[in-house]
């Protein structure tokens, strides 16, 4: 059997669940040496029964077929000595029991072992390919070709010719080939197989496109902003390689032991040798000793969560989040971007002295129409949601910080801060108590109506939080740089206990470091560069929008694809079903060597059928990490709808809040 090295540079000798191209190939080319020492193995067996008095020569064939099998196990296995890697253990002790079969002139057991094992690993690979390709499977979204447009007009160019700055078009149900930026067009975009949202998303002039998504309608014209693996699925899939290759706390642990477990193999063989005499029982001991199952039991797994994760939208980057995910019992989100939908919308329009709302916000949003404040941008989409237009004839000048002065038909109309308006010279008579932003609207010397804004909720936040509690997370924090009236209205509103406002990124690493002196697991959600700190210091740091900010997602441990804050939900419920199938693979792994070690030691089977069932172990392993692949979002309710996050009262598995 071949170890599972997870390693991008790895050669044969790290063959398991993730080869390279180059490591395929020398084990293809292994396999047809193993076939033609087979082949070998069958003259020498038909020579000796057709010319029985030569003996010798038969044996001589024998010896040939051995060699071509055993050769490549032992001169991996002499790597392994040299690396002082514990990843090399089967491979040594498969490679010890070929040297003393063909020592002990056991030509055929020196065949078929190393046979035996090789196609037991090729089953193992081949069960869990539809895991890898569900991860492979990333980097074939993207176009292999491009349209750029041109001073020479359109021209068809490969993916790996385009540069940033680039125009390229893209029609209705191609596939952006790189990330960029809507110049021109309008149309719907499927990023389903990217972010794990099943509903397309209408793009526009401005819209930042994704490579790898679909488009569904209309042609766009799209400028460049970034290519190949800068783009965002460039870097997911960086970040999927770069989590294949980490292992979990447990794994490293038995690795660090593994070092010992060689020379215990080769101490039983001996004293069984010693004990009875018998070459056959210490070679089948050498056989069975191989820790297939063992060394299968992490990759098999993590591979399995790796694409389950990926469907559901969720970006693991490492191995981290088996050890800490499972205990967390402390959540701390970031206010804006993460709870928040990060902008701003029209809450209340009051009028102040009888004028209709619809008028009030008519003449803010024909001034807001010149500006491209937040504030402002708010104002002219609710005038557009009710159907409002802008008169493009009415002269308008922003006072940077202050607000906008508009002439209309004489009267002089001015929008913004409450201090600018009676500062010109405006009255306003009354004052509103609000947490989030006022802008005041004034015409003809007074002040006729005011609009309060703020940032909402998502509107999935309070689900995903009353989903953490029933995981057992019992303190949830709010992290924020806004004012404390903003931030203690919103924690009011979603039910959080503790907030910590007017932060810079150093403070929030402060609270951060706070949370875990109390002996608790924190995880930290965040979205920008002011919670790269935070995130960092977290046991486990989950950034949002895995397509967004770079810091954020370095610093990070998970990365979700979009912005569903219910998906950390599915992840605890994935760490947890994924941590018990690794600690069953190790198990039964360990259990079975231990049996197959005994059975070998009192010779009740033999060399080639120690090789046979000794595959058993392995194939449980692969087999019980394959169903993790079943994994859906409510922990196993059958009637849940991952799309709606609802199930039917049919659901009796006691794991569903809607039960």
């Amino acid at each position: 059997m071949m170890s599972t090295k997870m390693d991008n540079t790895a050669d044969i000798e790290s063959v398991g669940p993730c080869l390279t191209c180059s490591g395929r190939r020398t084990l293809e080319a292994r396999l047809i040496g193993a076939l033609f020492g087979g082949g070998l193995l069958g003259v020498s067996w038909l020579y000796a029964q057709l010319v029985p008095d030569q003996g010798d020569i038969a044996s001589v064939i024998a010896l040939f077929a051995s060699l071509c099998v055993s050769v490549p196990v032992i001169v991996i296995a002499l790597r392994g000595f040299l690396k002082v890697q514990p990843t090399y253990v089967p491979e040594q002790v498969v490679a010890l029991a070929c040297l003393a079969a063909i020592a002990s002139g056991r030509y055929e057991v020196a065949t078929l072992v190393p046979l035996f094992m090789l196609l037991g690993h090729i089953l193992e690979e081949h069960s869990i390919q539809g895991a890898q390709a569900a991860i492979g499977g990333l980097t074939k979204l993207t176009a292999k070709t491009a349209t750029v447009l041109s001073e020479e007009g359109e021209q068809q160019v490969s993916v790996e010719e385009l540069k940033v700055g680039d125009t390229i078009i893209v029609k209705a149900g191609d596939s952006l080939p790189a990330d960029g930026m809507v110049r021109e067009g309008v149309s719907s975009v499927d990023e389903s197989l990217i972010t794990g949202e099943s509903v397309p998303r209408d793009v526009n002039k401005g819209c930042q496109v994704y490579a790898g998504s679909s488009n569904v309608s209309g042609r766009l014209i799209v400028e460049v902003t970034e290519v190949g693996g800068e783009t965002a699925l460039g870097r997911i899939v960086g970040l999927l390689h770069a989590a294949q290759r980490s292992k979990p706390p447990i794994v490293k642990i038995t690795e660090r032991y593994a070092i010992h477990y060689l020379p215990l193999v080769l101490m039983i063989a001996a004293g069984v040798l010693l004990l009875t005499g018998e070459m056959n029982r210490a070679i089948t001991v050498l056989i069975v000793s191989c820790p297939c199952a063992f060394v299968l039991s992490s990759p098999s797994a993590m591979i399995a969560a790796l694409a389950v994760a990926s469907r559901f939208g969720i970006l693991i980057k490492n191995a981290k989040f088996l050890e800490k995910m499972v205990e967390v019992d402390t959540l701390i989100f970031d206010k804006t971007g993460t709870v928040s939908l990060g902008e701003l919308d029209v809450l209340q329009i009051k009028s102040l002295n009888g004028l209709g709302e619809n008028r009030i916000l008519e003449l803010a949003a024909n001034a807001a129409g010149a500006s491209q404040h937040p504030l402002s941008r708010a104002i002219c989409r609710e005038a557009a949601s009710r159907g409002m237009g802008r008169d493009l004839s009415l002269e308008v000048k922003e006072i940077p910080g202050q607000g906008l002065i508009m002439s209309t038909g004489g009267d002089i109309t001015r929008v913004g801060k409450r201090e600018w308006l009676e500062s010109c010279g405006d009255k306003v008579s009354t004052n509103i108590k609000h947490s989030g932003p006022v802008v005041w609207v004034a015409t003809g010397g007074e002040a006729v109506g005011a609009i309060l804004l703020a940032d909402k909720p998502r509107p999935e936040v309070k689900e995903a939080i009353a989903q953490m509690k029933s995981l057992g997370v019992s303190h949830f924090t709010m992290l924020t740089g806004d004012r404390r009236e903003v931030a203690e209205s919103m924690a009011r509103e979603l039910g959080v206990g503790k907030v910590y406002s007017e932060l810079l990124p150093e403070e929030k690493l402060d609270a951060v470091r706070k949370e875990k002196e109390d002996n608790r697991t924190v995880m930290v959600v965040g979205d920008g560069i002011n919670d790269a700190l935070a995130l960092a210091a977290a046991d486990v740091g989950v950034a949002m929008g895995a397509m967004g900010c770079d810091v954020a997602i370095k610093s990070a441990d998970l990365a979700l694809m979009h912005n569903d804050l219910r998906h950390l939900a599915t992840a605890i419920r994935l760490s947890r079903e994924t941590r018990r199938t690794i600690n069953l693979n190790i198990f039964v792994g360990a259990g079975f060597s231990v049996l197959m070690l005994a059975l070998a030691a009192s010779g009740i089977i033999q060399p080639l059928a120690g090789a046979l069932l000794h595959n058993v172990g392995a194939v449980f392993v692969v087999f019980n990490s394959a169903r993790i692949l079943k994994f859906t979002s409510r922990g196993g309710c059958e009637y849940a709808d991952q799309s709606a996050y609802t199930c039917s009262s049919r659901c009796k598995t006691g794991e569903c809040e809607h039960c």
